[in-house]
């Protein structure tokens, strides 16, 4: 990687850690104050044990996203995976809601797909996307890295002619 990339990724890196920092900040203000316990978010009791996996299974899905920016087989089946995931959220909505007994103490399933659509299909878009940022970053550095170094490349393979 060349030095002018290295920096523009430890930047992004920077600014990855310092969004995280101010949503986590922002986050504990909210747990804090009346309106988060009157919200959606307030309403759901986040310690459960299905949704402690669930969270800690989209993590894993997006370190896996970051490790392996490099492979566009992996990258692209990742993708294809989780747009299936939220493809098939609305069948997984109307067996949840039916069956919620089985998974939690609550019944969260309504049948409009609300709390599905915020806590399965919208990280699952967000791994989408953050799939397609790596995908297309590395794939035109790469090409551009190729026009620019092919022909210096063949130029310099060339032996030089003496006049």
């Amino acid at each position: 990687m060349g030095a002018g990339l290295e920096h523009h990724y430890h930047a992004l890196l920077h600014s990855f850690g310092s969004l995280l920092q101010r949503l986590r900040v922002y986050f504990l203000r909210s747990l804090s104050s009346t309106r988060f316990s009157n919200s959606f978010a307030g309403a759901v009791d986040w310690r459960e044990p299905w949704l402690l996996s669930l969270g800690t299974i989209y993590l894993i899905l997006i370190l896996f996203a970051i490790l392996t920016r490099k492979n566009n087989n992996l990258q692209m089946g990742l993708f294809i995976f989780t747009l299936s995931g939220v493809y098939f959220s609305e069948r997984l909505n109307v067996l949840l809601s039916h069956n919620w007994t089985f998974l939690t103490k609550y019944p969260y399933f309504d049948h409009q797909g609300i709390f599905m659509s915020a806590v399965w299909s919208a990280p699952l878009l967000f791994i989408a996307c953050i799939i397609l940022v790596l995908v297309s970053t590395f794939r035109s550095s790469n090409v551009l890295t190729d026009a620019v170094w092919d022909p210096i490349s063949t130029f310099l393979r060339k032996p030089l002619l003496m006049a």
